[in-house]
C-alpha cells in the first residue's frame, strides 16, 4: 500500500479530500492529515509517505518549504499541490522542484483521481516495467515501425508524405495507429506566455497539461495522435460521423479548461486552429497546410481564439496594392538619409491601412510582412549596409506567429527596422572614430615632436588629406589647433611646477619659437607666460 499524507489548513478540505477518494481501490491509504507546514514535516519523518498532498501555503512551513525539506528526507516523496492562488512564482517554483501536479481549487474528483493513477503508474514494479519496456522495443525492433505521434512529425517536414500509402493498413502498420474511420481532421493549439515566463520547464508542463486535455476531451474517437512540435500540440482525429457531431462543444470546453490556466499562468494566451474535415486518409497532409494557415489568423481574430480554416477569408488580394512602386521608393529613401522617424511613420500607415481593410487574412497580412522584411533589407545591402541578412531576417519573421494583432507586428517590425540601422550608425561611426582616437593618444604622448599630418597619416594608416577633414568631423576643430590646446596645457603646468625658463618651457611642449609660443599662450589664456607664472605659481 502506498502511503498518503494530506496537508491543508482548512481542515475541511483534508476531509473532503479523504471522501473524494477510494483510496484501497487504488492501493493506498492515509497516514497521516496535518492542518500545518510543522505538523505535516513531523509525520514525514515518521511515516516516510510515498505521496504527499499539500496546500501551498500553510502557517509554519508554506508547501514550497515542506517539499524542500521533505525531499531531503525522503527524494522520491511524490507532491501534489492544491492552491486557491493563482500565483505563477509559486506554481513556476513548485514545477521546478518536480511535484507531480498542480491542482487548482476547487479540487475535481477526476483531475486528483488522474494524477494519483499517474502516481501509482509510476511506483509499478521496476521489474514489470523493464520486461513491459522489453517487449515494446522487441515489437517495434521487429516490424520497424513508429510511434503516434511521428505521423505528425513527419507530416510536419513532408505534408505529401500520407499520399505515398495505398491503404490505410499500410499507414497504420507504418505509424502503430489505428485508424479505420472515414474521417480526418486537425487541432492545434498554440500557447503564448509573456518571454519571462516561457523557460524551459513551464513550457513543458504547459505543453504536457494540453496533451493530457487532449487525450481526455477526444477520449470517444476511434483514433487520435498526439504530438508536440516546436512549442504547438497536434492532434489528429479519426472518428466517424457520429464522433465530430459534437467537435464544437468539445472544442468550447477545451478553449474554457485553457482559459482556467490563465489562474496560473496570467499571461497565457492559446490559439486554437482547426483544418477542414476530410474523408480519405491520403488527405491528411492537406491538413497540415490548413492549420498552419489557420494559425496565421491569430492575427487579425487575436488572443484566445478558436479559428476554423474552412472559415477565414479567401480573398484574392495583390501585395501591391499595399506596396506599391511610391511606397518602396519612400522606404528606400527613408534607409539611404536613415531617416528613422520617416521609417516608423511609414509603416504605422501601413499598418493601420490593413487593419482596417475588408477580407484582410492572416496569410496575406504575413506576405505583406514578408515582403517588407525583403524590401527593407535590399534596400540596407544596396546602399552598403552590411549585415548578416539571411539570419536577421529569419529571426524577424520568425516573431510573426507570436502576434495577434496586425498593430503589434508592424509595431515589432518598425522597432527591428529602427533598431538595425541605429546599430549599423552607431559602429560605423565606432569604426570611423578609431583612427581619430589613436591619433588623439598619440598627440598626448607626443606633443613635444615636430607632428605633421603625413605624420599622423602614417600613424592611423590613412592619407594625411582625408586624415585632416575626418579629425576636423569627429572633433569639431582642427589637427593644428587641438595640438597647440595639448601645448598649452601642459605649458601652464610647467610654468605652476617648475622653475624653467620661458624659453626652455617653449621647446619642452615642442613650440621652438619663443615669440611664436607667446603670442599662442596669450591668445589660448589672454595673458603672457610670465605674468600667467606671476598670478598662479
Amino acid at each position: 500500500m502506498l502511503k498518503v499524507l494530506i496537508a491543508d489548513d482548512e481542515i475541511k478540505v483534508c476531509r473532503l479530500i479523504q471522501c473524494l477518494i477510494d483510496w484501497k481501490s487504488l492501493g493506498m491509504e492515509i497516514v497521516g492529515v496535518a492542518d500545518d507546514g510543522m505538523n505535516a514535516y513531523q509525520i514525514i519523518q515518521k511515516e516516510l509517505p510515498d505521496i504527499v498532498i499539500t496546500d501551498i501555503r500553510m502557517p509554519g512551513y508554506d508547501g514550497l518549504e515542506l517539499i524542500k525539506n521533505a525531499k531531503e528526507l525522503k527524494e522520491d516523496i511524490c507532491f501534489i499541490i492544491i492552491s486557491g492562488y493563482s500565483q505563477f512564482d509559486y506554481a513556476k517554483r513548485a514545477i521546478q522542484y518536480g511535484v507531480s501536479d498542480y491542482i487548482l481549487k476547487p479540487i475535481r474528483k477526476k483531475e486528483l483521481e488522474h494524477t494519483l493513477k499517474t502516481i501509482l503508474m509510476k511506483k509499478n514494479d521496476k521489474e514489470i516495467q523493464v520486461l513491459e519496456k522489453e517487449a515494446i522495443i522487441t515489437q517495434l525492433s521487429s516490424t520497424e515501425r513508429k510511434l503516434k505521434g511521428h505521423l505528425i512529425n513527419e507530416l510536419l517536414l513532408a505534408p505529401g508524405k500520407s499520399a505515398d500509402f495505398s491503404t490505410m493498413d499500410e499507414l497504420n502498420q507504418e505509424y502503430c495507429t489505428d485508424f479505420h474511420a472515414p474521417y480526418f481532421q486537425l487541432v492545434c493549439i498554440q500557447p503564448i506566455m509573456g518571454k519571462e515566463y516561457s523557460n524551459i520547464p513551464v513550457s513543458n508542463f504547459l505543453l504536457a497539461k494540453i496533451k493530457d486535455l487532449l487525450s481526455e476531451s477526444f477520449s470517444s474517437f476511434c483514433e487520435i495522435s498526439i504530438a508536440t512540435v516546436d512549442g504547438q500540440v497536434f492532434c489528429l482525429l479519426n472518428g466517424n460521423e457520429k464522433d465530430f457531431q459534437n467537435l464544437k462543444r468539445t472544442i468550447k470546453k477545451i478553449k474554457n479548461s485553457l482559459l482556467t490556466l490563465r489562474d496560473v499562468f496570467p499571461d497565457l494566451n492559446t490559439i486554437i486552429a482547426l483544418s477542414s474535415m476530410k474523408n480519405h486518409f491520403q488527405e491528411i497532409g492537406e491538413c497540415i497546410y490548413e492549420v498552419r494557415d489557420a494559425m496565421l489568423e491569430k492575427i487579425i481574430y487575436g488572443s484566445n481564439s478558436v479559428i476554423d480554416y474552412s472559415k477565414i477569408s479567401k480573398g484574392n488580394l495583390s501585395c501591391d496594392a499595399f506596396v506599391d512602386a511610391s511606397f518602396r521608393k519612400e522606404l528606400m529613401l527613408n534607409i539611404e538619409t536613415f531617416n528613422t522617424e520617416g521609417i516608423q511613420e511609414l509603416i504605422q500607415q501601413l499598418s493601420q491601412r490593413l487593419a482596417s481593410a475588408p477580407g484582410i487574412s492572416g496569410k496575406f497580412t504575413y506576405l505583406i510582412f514578408k515582403d517588407l522584411v525583403d524590401t527593407y533589407f535590399y534596400g540596407t545591402k544596396h546602399f552598403g549596409i552590411q549585415a548578416d541578412k539571411e539570419q536577421l531576417q529569419e529571426q524577424i519573421l520568425e516573431n510573426f506567429s507570436d502576434f495577434c494583432s496586425v498593430e503589434e507586428a508592424f509595431r515589432f517590425l518598425s522597432k527591428e527596422f529602427i533598431r538595425f540601422l541605429k546599430e549599423w550608425q552607431d559602429k560605423k561611426q565606432n569604426q570611423d572614430s578609431k583612427p581619430i582616437r589613436t591619433a588623439k593618444q598619440y598627440m598626448h604622448e607626443h606633443y613635444y615632436e615636430p607632428l605633421t599630418l603625413e605624420i599622423l597619416g602614417e600613424v592611423t594608416e590613412l592619407n594625411p588629406s582625408y586624415f585632416s577633414s575626418l579629425f576636423k568631423k569627429e572633433t569639431g576643430t582642427s589637427f593644428i589647433e587641438y595640438l597647440t590646446d595639448i601645448r598649452i596645457q601642459n605649458a601652464k603646468q610647467l610654468l605652476i611646477t617648475t622653475s624653467y625658463g620661458i624659453i626652455d618651457i617653449s621647446e619642452e611642449v615642442g613650440i621652438n619659437n619663443l615669440k611664436y609660443f607667446t603670442k599662442l599662450f596669450k591668445k589660448a589664456t589672454g595673458l603672457t607666460p610670465t605674468d600667467y607664472r606671476k598670478l598662479f605659481s
